[in-house]
Order: structure tokens, then C-alpha cells, then sequence
């Protein structure tokens, strides 16, 4: 039986049920987290990112091995390296170059088997494209003066999409950081460092969904759909909003302003970087 994204209901349960194992296995290996509430938020972790996972990889009609590479480019960026180096910045938790390092070795094992599980799982109905055909003909479009602006555009302007939504909610959140009262190893770098960071790490956006923004053939309403879910879900839900190392409230509300982030930066980045 097949759900609505086209991807058999099978095939969704299986992607869930090995998601919920790995990131279960990662929480107790890393952080020494074992709960039901843990195992729950997995799960619920897990159903979403198997949903756009599998809407848009089923819809990516090239080899197997493509398709598991531009899976794991993706979550590997969005799901935790964007994350990691903004973690540098703003909590105490990576404080050495040993530990980052680790952080992305471990972020690597962690997102090749979910780029791998979707890749398998995830199949088209037909294999009948070239990823690398495609890639040409996409760049063809505009000249390459235009691509680099357009490129460079859609890495700058994430930052004051970020900090104007990170300025609305300054006044429930700011209590969280820098304060010997609330032990949470959180802090807030000065503006010349968050500047340089978040234009960077929409650099870093820009190289995980340009060749699914190049190569997905559906319409632009589709298009931002899936690039606001892979950017929340990938990037916000999964690391960070289903993780109980923090204050529900501080996720509850980290999470409308992510969620507003990614909805007008989906829009902004598809708009910017899409076919004519």
C-alpha cells in the first residue's frame, strides 16, 4: 500500500523504525540518554524525517548510489555540521578542536546510515535521469556572473532573516545564556562573530540543497515545501527540538522562531535559486 507522498507505508515504517534504533544508540552513546521519552521523541523524529525523505528522494529518478550521496550531503550539512559550528559560538560545549573534530566523525556515522536507508528505501518509480546531465543543464540557464550572485545572495541572506527572528524572542530567551543561574553552558557571541557564523552556515545551506533545488522537477509550491521540511525537520527537529538537554520551554520557543527562519529562508533561497 502506498501513502500520498508515493512511497509504500512499508517502506516509511521501516525508515522509522531504523531511525528511532541509530539515533536511540547515538543519545545513550554520547550523552548517556535512555528514556521512553527519548525513544518517544525519536519515533516522532523519525516519522517526519522519513516523510520528507521520502517525498523528495523517491521524486530524484537517478542511480542509487546518487541518490544515498545527495542524502547524505544533505543531512550530514543540515542536520549537524550547520549545527556543530554554530554550537562553537554559542554554547560551552565544543571547546577544543579535538572534540569538533570528533563531533563531525560522529556526525558522518550517524547520517551515513540514514542517507544509506533512504536511499534504498526511498526509490523512484523510474531511474531515467543523469544527475550530472541534469546539474549541466540547470547551470546552463543563467550565465555564470549570475549563478555566483545568486549563490552568494542565498548565503548572505540568511543571516538577518536569522537575527531578526532571533531578535523577536531575545526577551523570553536571553535569561538562558551567560547566567551562573541557569547551568546550561549556553552563550551569545558578539555581533561581529554571529555575523561572519550565520553567513557561513547559509553557505553552508546553499551547498546542501542546490543539487536538490537543481534536480527535483516539481512546483514551486512543492519545491518550497520540501526545502522549509528538509531545513526544520533535518536541521531543527531532529538535533535539537526532540533532544531533552534543554528547557522545553527554551525548545518550544527556539522552535517557532527555527520554524519562522526556515519558512521565510525556504522561500527566499527557491525564489533565488530556482530553474527560469
Amino acid at each position: 500500500m502506498k501513502s500520498t507522498l508515493g512511497v509504500s507505508v512499508t517502506r516509511l515504517v521501516l525508515y522509522v523504525v531504523s531511525f528511532t534504533f541509530i539515533d536511540s544508540i547515538f543519545r545513550y552513546v554520547s550523552l548517556g540518554i535512555a528514556s521512553i521519552e527519548s525513544v518517544v521523541s525519536s519515533i516522532i523524529a523519525g516519522v517526519l524525517l522519513a516523510t520528507v525523505l521520502g517525498f523528495v528522494f523517491s521524486h530524484l529518478p537517478f542511480r542509487r548510489l546518487t541518490r544515498i550521496g545527495m542524502a547524505w550531503l544533505s543531512l550530514f550539512i543540515i542536520q549537524w555540521f550547520s549545527n556543530i559550528v554554530e554550537a562553537v559560538f554559542f554554547t560551552k560545549a565544543i571547546p577544543t578542536a579535538t572534540i569538533f573534530m570528533a563531533a563531525l566523525v560522529a556526525a558522518l556515522m550517524v547520517t551515513l546510515p540514514e542517507a544509506v536507508l533512504a536511499g534504498v528505501l526511498f526509490s523512484p518509480a523510474k531511474i531515467d535521469r543523469s544527475f550530472s546531465t541534469d546539474l549541466r543543464e540547470y547551470f546552463r540557464e543563467r550565465t555564470s556572473s549570475s549563478w555566483l550572485g545568486r549563490i552568494a545572495l542565498g548565503s548572505l541572506v540568511y543571516f538577518p532573516i536569522y537575527y531578526t527572528f532571533g531578535s523577536i524572542i531575545a526577551p523570553w530567551v536571553l535569561s538562558y545564556y551567560d547566567s551562573p543561574s541557569q547551568n546550561f553552558g549556553l552563550t551569545v557571541p558578539p555581533l561581529e562573530v554571529m555575523i561572519p557564523l550565520e553567513i557561513l552556515r547559509g553557505s553552508l545551506y546553499v551547498i546542501a540543497l542546490l543539487p536538490i533545488i537543481a534536480t527535483l522537477r516539481v512546483s514551486p509550491r512543492t519545491m518550497f515545501l520540501s526545502v522549509v521540511g528538509l531545513l526544520f525537520i533535518a536541521g531543527a527537529f531532529v538535533p535539537f527540538l526532540a533532544s531533552s538537554t534543554l528547557p522545553a520551554f527554551l525548545r518550544i520557543v527556539h522552535g517557532f522562531e527555527l520554524l519562522a527562519d526556515f519558512i521565510v529562508y525556504g522561500a527566499a533561497l527557491v525564489y533565488v535559486l530556482k530553474k527560469r
